[in-house]
């Protein structure tokens, strides 16, 4: 079995064959750990940039899940950000959906369906993803909280918003694969 470790910026893991960069992130569900690569990667507009790799913890092999581009969704995770940082991830282990929060000067929040491979956009948050920012997915509450970090003008804005009530809503519970 490969073990997934964490990489220096620019350093290639033989497993995955891919170059992880800073700024990377991961989240684990349902068996498998979703990883974004980092860097500057997801600033394409039409979103063909914008893409999770997958690592399957039982089979030890490496996928990619559908790009924003596949399912129609723009703009990239990073599009109109200036550098790395404020892109995050959560999840939601009952509806099997992977939550990625845009970087800099994009406040929009995208839902990947595990059970379709197949993204969509969420309602616009109130802030853009920014340097220190994350999401967290609450389950009792059926909540995306997110943490603000810096804005797209480096101020710093360290505010908590609970999902539904300002503007991130979470689709509807899927049935769970079986």
């Amino acid at each position: 079995m490969v073990t997934v470790r964490v990489t220096g910026a620019g350093e290639v893991s033989s497993a995955s064959g891919t170059v992880w960069n800073a700024g990377s992130e991961a989240e684990y569900l349902d068996g498998k750990i979703y990883v974004w690569q980092g860097g500057y990667n997801g600033a394409q507009p039409d979103g063909s940039d914008s893409f999770l790799h997958v690592y399957d913890v039982a089979g030890d092999t490496w996928s990619a899940t559908s790009d924003l581009a596949a399912s129609e969704v723009m703009p990239g995770f990073r599009s109109g950000a200036f550098d790395i940082w404020g892109v995050n991830l959560a999840s939601d282990p009952e509806g099997l959906h992977v939550f990625v929060s845009g970087g800099e000067r994009n406040k929009l929040v995208y839902a990947y369906e595990v059970a379709s491979d197949s993204w969509k956009v969420l309602r616009t948050a109130v802030y853009d993803g920014g340097w220190g920012a994350s999401i967290e997915y609450v389950a009792g509450s059926r909540a995306l909280y997110q943490i603000d970090g810096r804005n797209s003008t480096s101020t710093p804005q360290g505010t908590a918003v609970a999902g539904p009530r300002y503007g991130v809503m979470i689709p509807d519970r899927m049935p769970r694969p079986r």
